[in-house]
């Protein structure tokens, strides 16, 4: 798993989703996009949609920094970079259920498939299925359609 930081909560990722990593940079809107989109990117002429976790998870939204990352990894059929405070490590988790935990309010468990207990608390495993639901997904690809010419 890739851990890594967001408004002072642990997350983590399968690994085997994850493509590569870099420092962050200024996106470029994307008009019409699903709310948890925060912007687009041009990784190598591939533009790529960057994905809000503090947005999905309801955390309180920051200015982009260069000290934050983006992570590179697949939604399905689609490439995706998150936007993530800090990358922590790569590691061995054992994971439960997230239903199975005590209660984690204010966030939103429906995008967190475990959580792993670590010696200074807690890592919630993200699950990328489900970040975009069909509706954002079909949203998404218009936007995506409708800005492709400005975009490459």
């Amino acid at each position: 798993m890739l851990s890594f930081a967001l408004a002072g909560h642990r997350f983590a990722l399968p690994l085997e989703g994850v493509a590569e990593l870099t420092r962050a940079f200024a996106l470029q809107a994307l008009p019409q996009a699903p709310s948890v989109v925060c912007g687009v990117l041009n990784l190598r002429g591939e533009v790529v949609p960057v994905l809000s976790l503090r947005r999905r998870f309801g955390l309180p939204e920051k200015e982009l920094s260069s000290t934050d990352y983006f992570v590179f990894a697949a939604v399905g059929a689609r490439r995706v970079a998150l936007l993530v405070d800090r990358v922590l490590s790569v590691d061995s988790l054992s994971a439960l259920p997230a239903e199975h935990t005590p209660n984690l309010a204010p966030l939103r468990l429906e995008y967190v498939s475990g959580v792993a207990a670590v010696a200074d608390g807690v890592v919630l495993i993200h699950d990328l299925n489900s970040f975009l639901n069909a509706a954002e997904d079909v949203e998404l690809t218009r936007a995506l359609a409708s800005a492709r010419p400005e975009l490459t």
